[in-house]
């Protein structure tokens, strides 16, 4: 399945270089509510967007409503130009959207909880703005372009720990784990002395999620 959905027949070649999420997530009753909107490179013809799962209820390009077609994991649509599309959409649990608890988290699967283009060699930036649950906090990607299957956040009550470049989150009244991070600077230090490419961004943030999951952001 995954081999599929990498490959993009050229009639469908979409350059996505941003993607915003904006809406809700209702966490007790498993359910996101999304609008997505992506911005791309000048388009000349129909869009294939990866959207496996996904209950779509309107897309719009420049503010117009356009029709669509949404089956066998893909949203497609013809919306040649450069105005933004705006998808209108509802998530569930999925292999790339879990809740459990108080708690969602995404993994991989970023076309199972958000329209997008899922081949790794097409770079985005990403950025999210969901209202969550009153007492719960979101943590989400930084800055810089990345393929969709990196792009994640992660909801819940969480506390922030932060010690110089290292920010750590956990459940709220869960301690950091002693010694677990404390070599976080001197890691990121010696990368960038080995490589020569300093450490790009601000902190190095880890979520501890109350359950097993994985995944870089």
């Amino acid at each position: 399945m995954l081999g599929a959905m990498f490959f993009v027949p050229a009639a469908f070649a979409l350059d996505v270089t941003h993607v915003r999420l904006a809406g809700s997530i209702d966490v007790a009753g498993k359910r996101l509510d999304g609008v997505a909107t992506l911005e791309t490179a000048p388009r000349e013809g129909p869009v294939r967007l990866d959207a496996e799962g996904l209950q779509i209820t309107g897309v719009t390009v420049g503010g117009r409503r356009v029709p669509f077609n949404h089956r066998d994991g893909f949203l497609e649509l013809d919306a040649p130009g450069v105005a933004p599309i705006v998808v209108t959409y509802t998530a569930g649990p999925s292999g790339g959207l879990r809740f459990e608890g108080e708690f969602a988290s995404t993994q991989y699967a970023t076309w199972t909880w958000l329209p997008c283009p899922s081949d790794p060699s097409d770079r985005a930036t990403f950025d999210v703005d969901l209202r969550v649950p009153d007492g719960s906090v979101l943590v989400a990607d930084g800055d810089g372009e990345a393929p969709a299957y990196t792009w994640g956040f992660a909801v819940g009550p969480y506390e922030r720990h932060a010690d110089g470049v290292s920010v750590v989150y956990t459940p709220r009244g869960v301690p950091v784990p002693e010694h677990a991070f404390r070599d976080t600077a001197a890691v990121l230090a010696k990368a960038a002395e080995l490589t020569g490419v300093p450490y790009a961004n601000r902190h190095y943030v880890t979520v501890l999620t109350p359950y097993s999951s994985a995944q870089e952001v």
